[in-house]
């Protein structure tokens, strides 16, 4: 475990909301985390009215879709760094310039 977030708040819903917005905040490279899952359940109507049972992770199979696909600047700007580091070699684009 890298790292663990706890939100406290008066009720479950503001809780609920602390916390989503606390993941959103939140910055970890580098390593695959579940924020995009807790970020899923958080906002699920059904979770967020406190309706659900122990079966709701298997019944929702919605949670487990995720666009991964996303990369941000940072994101390349620290893969080209990490190239230029530890290889010692400029990474070109793939337009090539």
């Amino acid at each position: 475990m890298v790292s663990k977030v706890i939100c406290k708040e008066r009720t479950f819903k503001m809780a609920v909301q602390k916390m989503y917005r606390a993941l959103s905040e939140f910055r970890l490279r580098g390593v695959k985390t579940n924020i995009g899952f807790v970020k899923k359940v958080l906002s699920h109507p059904q979770f967020y009215n406190g309706t659900v049972d122990t079966s709701f992770i298997d019944t929702t199979p919605v949670l487990f879709s995720f666009d991964e696909g996303q990369e941000t600047r940072l994101q390349k700007v620290l893969e080209y760094l990490g190239e230029l580091a530890v290889n010692n070699n400029i990474p070109l684009n793939p337009q090539g310039k």
